[in-house]
């Protein structure tokens, strides 16, 4: 049976802890550095330098960084460079801006400070910069993701480690009853012709975009914008329009860019009509291609493989517009239904200080805001709330336009009515989500043979793509909402990525770490693409790819014992950077939305740390399964809760993950032993057992 008690008062950090905590690697995180003075960036951009040839080595990275003093910082690292003591030069726009010597670890740094009394140039995205020897260019790259950094928040404090005794193991049968129906609401107007952009994936990545053509009484208009564009910044697509030219659309930093013509403006706008065709060129290459019709009427849908269906949205004041100053934050998840034509809403707020006056979810096309949903005053109690579900419908713009971020969310308070907190609406896949409808589907993947199985909603799949010596590292990473299959492959002691796209059936494979790294997948960048990542334990230093195109994340935070973790602590939608120290039972994290470190005491030898939003506030919980017993111990971010329970033997293997497609994380456990999984559906507090895999297999949600 279940145990929920309120946690007691939450023990404080004592000297001898600061002394443990101040020998751990403390991380310096190239996106939200700290100066020495405690002053935090407000914004910062990054440019990651890769070899003219093509090679993994030499690499680096340039960071540059402002600070709210009017500080202002610029460090051009380079790395792997075989020319130990040769002079490096560093170039931005093509302008000479410091030297550098190679040491004998084969890198070379220029650090240039205002603090310190040296010129620092001003950067921009879209600026270039180079490392040459001599004449030649032996690094390149282009500056992007110059956006504004949140302040920092105080850190977390540690707590005690429960030790409640068990309860007996479930046995019982699943008798779950499905949640309750949402009711429709009205969906908007039709607009003018509109055209759904869709191409092969570039760089492991599947690009996506639209075109929207409008008739003003006193203008026409032609908007393009593209997404998850996995080209660099500054790349120049030709677009044309019933074959002919019609303008330049200039990639932007993270994959996205926009071109629109505007006839008031003396811009050349062509007449567009129904059935006519746009394309996106690079060179001779076609980037994306739609072709024109009704907007609201049968608007043509992307050809190929369909696309996952569940979308999320993490909700702050940092993302309305102007900002609040708010404790408030909120989520937001949306199902589309199988033949994408209505969405069910479901979600939740918390720590609201007055009274919640409106919900709305938006877009904007062509400067016009649309609302896709009003659900208006929603019941609080003590300023927490839970939403839905409500189901709307949708059109394939629609549709297309959320597949593209385009969506979001804003809820409103009686001391913010514009909006206390908002946030944009991406798609969001787990790591066994195979079929992309938002529940954890039932997947392992078995090395003796190198296949991969699964059963969800569509059926059953087996699929060889592995060798017997791979770690598997599943996870949605060409953007398309469903999870791809992917192994971490030994190559000579090298890492390599082997991932097999799901939105198109191609491989993408990659080389980034070492054979003895441990691999990590998680979304850092906030994109809604999984990013890339291995952890160092012979140096406790975390590398990061981001799929946003906008360089590395490198942070030294652990030890060699450490077990990393990818979670969502903060509850921004974005990675925080997690360790377990299994010999004391301590987490250390950092918050990505402030740069602040948390910790907390929880657990004990023995334990395996777990990944999951148990109680559905948007926020993981730190917890622990302790396979000598078979419990579980939850600490809740909601109200600071225990939650115990006993499920599972010694050798079960914990899958935590959304099951039964509620908001919050089961608790589960798969038996190696006879391939057998037993769930604790949160929906009805019932049990499932399901009969899958064999010994050996390992389970992709783990």
């Amino acid at each position: 049976m279940r145990k929920d008690r309120k946690h007691g008062q939450m023990w404080k950090i004592s000297l001898v802890f600061v002394a443990v905590f101040a020998w751990v690697a403390i991380p310096f995180v190239l996106q939200n550095k700290v100066q020495a003075g405690g002053e935090v960036p407000i914004s910062t951009a990054t440019a990651n330098l890769i070899s003219p040839s093509g090679s993994v080595n030499p690499h680096g990275l340039a960071t540059y960084d402002v600070y709210a003093s009017g500080n202002r910082e610029l460090e051009v690292e380079s790395e792997d460079v075989n020319s130990v003591g040769a002079v490096l030069t560093v170039f931005l726009n093509g302008n000479s801006i410091g030297q550098v010597t190679v040491g004998t670890d084969f890198k070379a740094r220029l650090k240039l400070r205002t603090q310190d009394g040296q010129t620092v140039p001003t950067v921009n995205n879209g600026d270039t910069v180079q490392v040459k020897n001599g004449a030649t260019v032996i690094l390149s790259g282009v500056f992007g993701g110059l956006t504004p950094t949140p302040t920092s928040s105080p850190t977390g404090s540690p707590t005690g480690s429960p030790t409640a005794s068990p309860t007996a193991s479930p046995t019982a049968s699943p008798t779950g009853s499905p949640s309750p129906s949402p009711s429709p609401s009205a969906s908007p107007s039709p607009g003018g012709p509109f055209a759904i952009l869709s191409g092969p994936t570039i760089n492991g990545a599947m690009p996506r975009g639209y075109a929207e053509y409008e008739l003003h009484s006193s203008r026409t208009e032609l908007e393009i914008r593209v997404f998850q564009v996995s080209l660099p910044s500054g790349t120049v697509l030709n677009v044309t329009v019933n074959n002919a030219a019609v303008g330049n659309l200039v990639m932007e930093s993270g994959g996205e860019g926009r071109l629109r013509l505007r006839s008031d403006r003396g811009e050349n706008v062509p007449v567009i009509t129904n059935g006519m065709p746009i394309e996106l060129k690079n060179g001779g290459t076609t980037i994306l291609s739609g072709t024109f019709a009704t907007a609201g009427g049968p608007t043509p849908s992307p050809t190929g493989t369909p696309q996952g269906r569940f979308f999320e949205g993490h909700l702050s004041g940092a993302q309305v517009v102007p900002p609040v100053t708010t404790n408030a934050t909120g989520e937001v998840k949306i199902l589309l239904n199988a033949d994408e034509t209505q969405a069910t809403i479901t979600g939740e707020f918390n720590r609201f200080t007055s009274a919640q006056t409106s919900a709305l979810i938006q877009v904007v096309i062509a400067g016009a805001t649309t609302t896709v949903a009003d659900l208006g005053v929603i019941p609080t109690r003590e300023g927490e709330a839970h939403f839905g579900p409500t189901t709307v419908n949708v059109t394939a713009q629609q549709v297309q336009l959320l597949r593209m971020g385009s969506w979001t969310m804003v809820i409103g308070s009686a001391a913010n009515p514009a909006g206390e907190i908002a946030g944009r609406i991406l798609s969001d896949s787990h790591r066994a989500d195979f079929d992309g409808d938002g529940s954890n589907d039932f997947a392992v993947f078995r090395p003796s043979s190198g296949t991969w199985f699964s059963q969800n909603s569509q059926g059953f799949t087996a699929q060889n793509f592995g060798l017997a010596t791979d770690v598997p590292v599943s996870a949605d990473y060409d953007g398309d909402g469903k999870t791809d299959r992917a192994v971490f492959r030994d190559a000579g002691g090298n890492a390599v990525w082997e991932i097999n796209n799901s939105s198109d059936g191609s491989v993408y494979s990659t080389q980034f770490g070492f054979s003895s790294d441990t691999p990590l997948r998680g979304d850092f960048d906030g994109d809604g693409r999984n990013d890339i990542g291995v952890y160092r334990p012979s140096t406790g230093v975390w590398y990061i790819q981001k799929s946003n195109g906008t360089g590395y994340q490198i942070v030294q935070f652990g030890v060699a014992e450490d077990i990393p973790m990818t979670t969502d602590m903060d509850g921004d939608g974005k990675a925080d950077v997690t360790v377990f120290r299994p010999s004391n039972g301590l987490w250390f994290w950092i918050n990505s939305a402030t740069g602040s470190v948390g910790i907390v005491r929880f657990g004990q030898t023995g334990d395996k740390p777990v990944k999951g939003d148990f109680d559905g506030d948007g926020r993981d919980d730190v917890a622990v399964y302790r396979p000598t017993t078979g419990v579980w111990y939850i600490l809740k971010s909601s109200n600071g809760g225990y939650d115990i329970r006993q499920f599972g033997l010694a050798e079960d293997i914990p899958v935590a993950g959304n099951y039964d497609g509620d908001t919050q994380t089961d608790i589960a456990v798969f038996r190696p032993s006879t391939g057998d999984w037993y769930i604790w559906r949160s929906v009805d507090n019932t049990y499932e057992f399901r009969h899958f895999g064999l010994t050996g297999d390992i389970p992709t949600v783990r």
